[in-house]
């Protein structure tokens, strides 16, 4: 079985006011507002690009699990 469907199958949409969203309650937090912390730096490696290297860290961020580790750049690290 494929989890596809045949277009006859749509219908079209009637319009129902109670499927609205009421935005006025909708608080939009500023995202550079939120302040993620290195918890550990979990390892290191080195790119070489053409004439030059760029280092990396393996980072694991506070509260996310390892599974969530991004690598960044040593340089970012630092500051």
């Amino acid at each position: 079985m494929h989890d596809i469907f045949h277009i006859l199958l749509l219908r079209k949409y009637i319009i129902d006011p109670s499927h609205g969203l009421n935005f006025s309650k909708l608080q939009i937090l500023d995202p550079q507002a939120i302040e993620v912390l290195l918890f550990k730096i979990l390892t290191f490696k080195a790119r070489k690009l053409r004439s030059r290297e760029i280092k990396e860290c393996l980072v694991q961020w506070d509260k996310y699990s390892t599974s969530s580790s991004t690598w960044e750049d040593e340089i970012i690290i630092r500051k």
